[in-house]
């Protein structure tokens, strides 16, 4: 009787054990999935409420001069005007560090979210989409000497070979490249790397994962500094 009451007692409390925990792996698993919930509630609030943040400052100090109100900042130069190639440089360094199944369909949605860019802000069979809104909006190329004003009317419909030219794009709605870019791959980099600490919470300490987050807050800054001091307060209210 002793030896097989002590089996029983042992197995009971194997079988205690193990439904702590399976209910420990389904409070983890509940934590987890409220936690990227509320990731999500906050990447929705953050870039809206970074732009509104802009249009405060902007109200308050007008045409504040500063270091970031130069387009020639070094931030700008080198990462802003560079920033689909760092976010893909980051993006692919991080899924190369990462080993689940999905890989493929992350360089897929990276495909997807590289299409989207440039459409938006580089070519659409033609004139990208921003320079096209800004041209039907009344925008257009304008030089400082009449003739060529005249081949600008006819000929430029790209903010590139207005620039290239020597030209100003004026009238219309300004799209703002800078801030759809840097909203637009915060965005991406963000639902990737949910993603993956979605799968698995023993990425979150690494470097990969680190240096993501330190991208994010980098473009969330430059969205800051183009909302404090670049483009009209309709064209930011728009923009939202």
């Amino acid at each position: 009787m002793t030896i097989s009451g002590n089996k029983t007692t042992i197995l009971s409390e194997n079988m205690d054990y193990e439904e702590m925990e399976y209910s420990n792996a389904i409070a983890d698993d509940i934590s987890i999935k409220n936690n990227h919930k509320h990731m999500k509630i906050f990447l929705l609030i953050i870039y809206p409420a970074t732009i509104v943040l802009g249009i405060l400052f902007k109200l308050k100090n007008g045409t504040h001069d500063s270091y970031f109100s130069h387009s020639s900042n070094i931030f700008n130069v080198i990462f802003a005007k560079l920033g689909w190639f760092w976010t893909s440089l980051v993006f692919m360094y991080h899924i190369s560090r990462i080993q689940h199944k999905n890989i493929f369909k992350a360089c897929i949605r990276w495909v997807f979210a590289t299409l989207w860019w440039i459409f938006i802000t580089q070519w659409f069979f033609g004139p990208p989409i921003m320079d096209r809104i800004f041209i039907l909006t009344g925008g257009h190329c304008k030089f400082n000497d009449t003739e060529s004003n005249k081949i600008a009317t006819h000929a430029l419909y790209y903010s590139s070979e207005c620039k290239l030219h020597g030209g100003k794009w004026l009238g219309g709605y300004d799209f703002s490249g800078h801030a759809f870019l840097l909203t637009h791959a915060s965005l991406f980099l963000s639902s990737e790397l949910l993603l993956t600490l979605y799968s698995d919470q023993k990425y979150i300490k690494q470097p990969q994962t680190i240096i993501v987050i330190a991208l994010l807050f980098l473009w969330w800054f430059m969205l800051l500094m183009t909302a404090c001091y670049f483009h009209t307060l309709m064209e930011k209210v728009i923009f939202l």
